[in-house]
């Protein structure tokens, strides 16, 4: 057989002469995909050993390795694909040889009677296809898996009626490769194309390789792609003593920089703690966190109280958060009311300087109807994300009463707005803004803080 000649690429008209073998290439994208794709893996067990290797430098080490090593080799595969753009067809007077990385498959023309454009996939995931119509599907498929090794045969089930061509990955015209196709089938095979062939397929999942070594491969793979959020996860009970469990409520991120251990001094029931006692959390050997109260099946559940950080919680915990009571802040802060999933939803919040705050919060920040007073005066009416908007009524606090509109915590009224600007009521927006949400600190504007 002579040299190929290299297949018209995009915008030109076809080659219909077959007398030489015509080669089509792949497409550098994607080879260009391919390295994206590296470089991903890599980034991916660089934060593994980053992540790990502290607390597991073993396991760190190995599967940062692993990742690393298998983008590496990924990134040479795409080099080569977006350099080099490998053969991926050769069509000849033997037929068409579809080239893959681990298998060759040749489609005879005396297999094929015709050829059509089409997608295979469902919903949101499809490709474009040149679908090569069988004479006799079994008997075809019978003798591709025949001349493959035994792991690489297809799964013996009922096989489609076309053989898929995936033409989005080749550097030709889908049309221009259906008309050298059909130029093939007239020149050395029988035509008989179907006059109304499908347009769409389905996935064909037994077209793919699924003996047993392939099965055990993607398990392997599935394994090496789980295991890293195992070994990256905290655990969900730790032993606080006298094989004594309790919950754990710290993320993985948190367990394993802080290097946390727990102990219990009260009872214990089923291996869980449960009763009243206290609770301690250790990082790197300091207490970091004390609970006095109750405790049920291992988790904080009951009424108790809980210091961390300088802040105090008292009121009814369950599952570990607090669901109503009184948490006091080390800047000053105090709030009562009711939480939801560790946040404010209901409630007052009192603060150095004689601000009070209440009503409904969405983190951290009146929302809806609500009070504020300070130094200031008071303001009651509608919030949004912690300032005023909508109608609401400003008292100053020499009893001059100012009713109307706000827009982003300031009056509609050009008056009323120079005014607020002049005697600072904004002070208490400020005070009640987002800067009390999560933080301890106040640290809202310079021309409030003195207020």
């Amino acid at each position: 057989m002579s040299k190929p000649v290299i297949a018209a690429t995009p915008g030109e008209a076809p080659r219909t002469d077959l007398t030489e073998p015509i080669a089509v290439r792949q497409k550098a994208m994607i080879g260009w995909k391919g390295i994206a794709t590296a470089f991903v893996i890599a980034g991916f067990g660089a934060l593994v050993w980053w992540s790990t290797v502290s607390t597991d430098p073993l396991g760190a080490y190995a599967y940062g390795a692993i990742f690393i090593g298998g983008a590496a080799l990924g990134l040479w595969n795409g080099i080569k694909d977006a350099i080099w753009r490998p053969i991926a067809l050769l069509i000849s007077s033997d037929g068409i040889t579809v080239l893959g990385r681990d298998s060759t498959d040749l489609v005879r023309w005396s297999d094929i009677r015709g050829a059509h454009t089409a997608t295979i996939g469902s919903g949101r995931v499809s490709f474009e296809i040149v679908a090569l119509q069988l004479v006799d599907p079994r008997s075809f498929y019978a003798r591709l898996e025949s001349s493959k090794r035994r792991w690489l045969r297809r799964d013996a089930g009922t096989h489609p009626t076309y053989y898929p061509i995936f033409s989005g990955e080749l550097d030709i015209v889908r049309l221009n490769l259906v008309a050298l196709i059909d130029d093939g089938i007239r020149r050395w095979g029988m035509a008989n194309p179907d006059p109304r062939p499908e347009r769409s397929y389905w996935l064909v999942f037994n077209r793919l390789p699924f003996r047993v070594p392939s099965a055990v491969g993607v398990i392997l793979i599935v394994a090496l792609l789980t295991a890293p959020f195992i070994l990256l996860a905290a655990p969900r009970w730790v032993n606080a003593g006298n094989h004594c469990d309790v919950r754990n409520p710290y993320s993985g991120k948190q367990w394993r920089r802080a290097k946390l251990t727990a102990t219990w001094s009260g009872p214990c029931v089923d291996g869980r703690a449960q009763g009243s006692g206290v609770l301690e959390w250790f990082s790197e050997g300091r207490l970091s966190v004390r609970y006095s109260g109750q405790m049920e099946n291992g988790r904080v559940t009951g009424r108790g109280e809980w210091i961390e950080n300088g802040a105090r919680y008292d009121g009814v915990w369950n599952d570990g958060e607090l669901r109503e009571g009184v948490a006091t802040y080390p800047d000053g802060r105090r709030y009562s009311g009711r939480w939801g999933r560790g946040r404010w939803i209901r409630g007052v919040l009192t603060a150095p300087g004689g601000y009070s705050l209440e009503e409904r919060w969405y983190e951290g920040q009146l929302t809806g109807k609500g009070i504020a007073r300070g130094p200031q005066g008071q303001y009651e009416g509608n919030w949004t994300e912690g300032v005023p908007e909508g109608s609401g009524v400003f008292v100053t606090h020499d009893g001059r009463r100012f009713e109307g509109k706000w827009r982003h915590g300031k009056p509609v009224d050009p008056e009323v707005a120079q005014l607020q600007a002049q005697e600072k009521w904004d002070c208490l927006w400020d005070a009640a803004s987002r800067r009390f949400g999560d933080g301890f600190a106040y640290v809202g504007t310079a021309r409030c803080r003195n207020q």
